[in-house]
């Protein structure tokens, strides 16, 4: 893959400033499954010399409230969920027709819950944005399930009578995995199409994680306008490369919640963290905010498994009394009210007994393979020897 409008990297947002319009081209906001008002990301994109898109789901008040501060540039946009559960992003020029479009043809449609589906087939949301100056484009068209649009539930003549009615496809997701933006940018140079990119964020930290850049004034209008002619570029990389956590396409809509561990069939991987109606992020044991209450199987010695933050964990607090030794076996201890008893967690690579402290350090290895995990159950009870899973794929 040799681009250079699209770079997988860490952006360097002072520098693209100075001769750029920057805008994160995704955001959510607390009207829908985002986590902040409005004014405070409008602090945030003006701290960080960025404009920003909010796009939330069915819902666009935080898109026209965003639109009165006027020292922050923004995009009016949306992101609307289909019938068939698949998301498509609408851009406005004007605030004026995002609110027309919004009251006439989306909001009649809308599901039970904001982050429902609405009742509008994706051919129905496209062909009713054309009848606006917008830009459509697919967010991550390879990821969860059935929010992109790139799944089974479109057969391929249909997907791509959709792809050529859109305007292009978001390329670099900072919420989605490496793999699947890597297979959403070799579809959206296939396309020689638009492309975009954004954080999908969902709290401040996350903005400015991946952003589209061009050479044209820093406003919303020239920036989709760039979009639309093919100058706009994106950079970014996903939060994984700054965390250890990977989303799910089963959320509150299923019962979901923070705090329920999430396993396969080699063992415990982790914990959800946060849920929307549809998805639910898991942090993985390797993060480094991971703690798992645990236990040697061989001699029963507790201590806590902590994340380090690239494949494996440390074992911590466990008296340099104990007898621990390479290859034991480390389960969870059940002593947390988050963790059942039992559940496998790794085997012990390397201990150590350093001359000071009072305490052992202890390597681990997960049993699970971080880098081919597609499906995980979710633990929806927590007593030790009863509990039922939900299949969810990553």
């Amino acid at each position: 893959m040799n681009d250079e409008r699209i770079l997988f990297e860490k952006p360097d947002l002072a520098l693209l400033r100075k001769d750029h319009a920057v805008f994160d081209m995704h955001f959510h906001t607390c009207r829908t499954d985002g986590r902040d008002s409005v004014r405070a990301i409008a602090h945030r994109a003006r701290i960080l010399g960025v404009g920003v898109a909010i796009t939330d789901h069915n819902d666009i008040e935080s898109a026209l409230e965003i639109a009165q501060y006027r020292d922050v540039p923004s995009i009016p946009g949306i992101e609307i969920t289909s019938r068939e559960g698949t998301h498509i992003l609408v851009y406005f020029y004007e605030s004026r027709h995002l609110k027309k479009f919004y009251t006439k043809y989306i909001q009649p449609f809308l599901g039970r819950e904001i982050m429902s589906s609405t009742r509008l087939s994706m051919e129905e949301i496209v062909h009713s944005a054309k009848l606006f100056p917008s830009v459509t484009i697919f967010p991550h068209p390879y990821c969860v399930a059935y929010t992109g649009i790139c799944n089974l539930n479109f057969e391929q003549a249909r997907l791509e009578r959709l792809l050529d009615a859109a305007d292009g496809v978001e390329v670099i997701n900072a919420e989605n995995i490496h793999r699947w933006n890597l297979r959403c940018t070799l579809l959206g140079l296939y396309l020689k199409k638009a492309i975009t990119g954004g954080s999908d964020g969902h709290s401040l930290y996350h903005m400015g994680k991946v952003v589209t850049y061009a050479c044209c004034e820093p406003t919303g209008p020239a920036m989709l306008d760039a979009i639309k002619n093919g100058s706009a570029r994106v950079i970014g990389k996903e939060q994984g490369a700054f965390s250890r956590c990977l989303w799910i396409n089963k959320g509150s809509a299923y019962g979901l919640q923070p705090g329920m561990p999430v396993i396969v069939s080699q063992g415990l991987i982790g914990r959800i963290t946060d849920t929307s109606w549809h998805n639910a992020k898991v942090m993985l044991l390797i993060d480094q905010g991971s703690n798992v209450d645990a236990l040697i199987q061989r001699t029963r010695a507790q201590g806590i498994v902590r994340g380090a933050g690239v494949r494996d964990c440390v074992m911590r607090y466990v008296s340099k009394t104990q007898d621990v030794r390479e290859g034991d076996l480390v389960l969870t201890s059940g002593l947390s009210n988050i963790f059942p008893k039992g559940l496998l967690i790794g085997r012990v690579s390397n201990v150590e007994r350093p001359n000071f402290g009072l305490f052992l350090q202890i390597q681990i290895v997960p049993l699970a393979d971080f880098a081919s995990l597609e499906e995980v159950m979710v633990v929806t009870g927590v007593a030790p020897q009863a509990w039922a899973g939900k299949k969810a794929s990553e």
